[in-house]
């Protein structure tokens, strides 16, 4: 197996399924929608997603193992630069399996690979594998409901031409006439490179295994938008441990100094401040922002 190690990726899979239980409780820690920044600051300075807690680094040795059969120059190098090199390979048929997304297919039309090409889903895993696990299907922790497909529509202040009567409108019944099922597939397919998820919608004759694949639930937890620099630390880390360099003792020690505060967290009172300043910050971010986003899968007039 020829890949690049991606801990932002691999991460999401591992942790929504050792803390699936916990989901809701570290969603719900800002109590909106989804997981934040704030959820995971939170999480961590309750000692939750951070080294106090032997689910959080319990599946690095269980990587490790699966991680000493790749190609050894990629296991500590970024990511981004390695990750076009492992796909060549095998595209190229030097390496059986390869993870990556549902843009594959049509890279392999590209490079007109003479072998056939098959998915299969990230595995359930069982207590035989980690006494951590759930059993939680999360082959869907990687992915997003809407794609990379998104538009915004601008405001007034950001572009004159919206003041003229009428054509906001215009603009929002054009996003939902392009946003119908129809439409829907017909640009997602010609695309090539993701799923058409839009209820009555079928994918491209290349994408129909992969689509059948697909998990009806996203419920993904990680770390790395808690601070800047987090995602990038913990790559590092990950690659440093992986390819041999440290043990999971000083990989577990240099996590600890990068991704919390020590096993004492942060005090509730403290939380509560930050989570009243993040929503002013919110407030007044929405109040003066210039452009309104606008999904692409708008749903269209009845």
């Amino acid at each position: 197996m020829s890949q690049a190690p991606d801990y932002d990726w691999f991460q999401r899979h591992f942790l929504s399924d050792f803390y699936a239980k916990e989901f809701e409780q570290i969603a719900g820690f800002d109590q909106s929608p989804g997981v934040s920044s704030l959820d995971q600051s939170v999480a961590i300075a309750k000692g939750m997603l951070n080294t106090s807690d032997p689910r959080f680094m319990g599946w690095w040795p269980m990587f490790k193992s699966l991680t000493d059969n790749w190609k050894p120059d990629y296991l500590s190098s970024e990511p981004g630069i390695v990750g076009s090199n492992a796909r060549n390979d095998f595209l190229a048929g030097k390496t059986a399996i390869f993870y990556d997304g549902s843009w594959l297919p049509e890279n392999a039309k590209d490079a007109k690979v003479s072998f056939e090409l098959g998915s299969f889903n990230f595995p359930v895993l069982a207590q035989a594998d980690s006494p951590y696990t759930t059993g939680t299907d999360v082959s869907g922790a990687v992915g997003g409901p809407n794609a990379a497909f998104q538009f915004a529509v601008a405001t007034k202040q950001a572009n004159a031409s919206m003041k003229e009567a009428g054509k906001q409108a215009a603009v929002i019944d054009w996003l939902q006439f392009v946003g119908t099922p129809k439409n829907v597939e017909r640009i997602v397919n010609e695309h090539g490179t993701f799923v058409p998820t839009w209820p009555d919608t079928k994918p491209a004759e290349s994408m129909a295994e992969l689509a059948n694949q697909a998990s009806n639930e996203l419920k993904a937890l990680g770390v790395g938008g808690s601070s800047p620099n987090l995602n990038k630390n913990m790559q590092r880390i990950f690659g440093l441990y992986l390819s041999g360099n440290i043990d999971i003792a000083k990989a577990t020690a240099d996590v600890k100094k990068r991704a919390g505060r020590g096993d004492q967290g942060i005090p509730i009172e403290k939380q509560r401040r930050s989570r009243k300043i993040l929503r002013r910050r919110e407030a007044a971010r929405k109040r003066g922002r210039r452009f309104a986003a606008l999904p692409f899968f708008h749903p269209p007039k009845p």
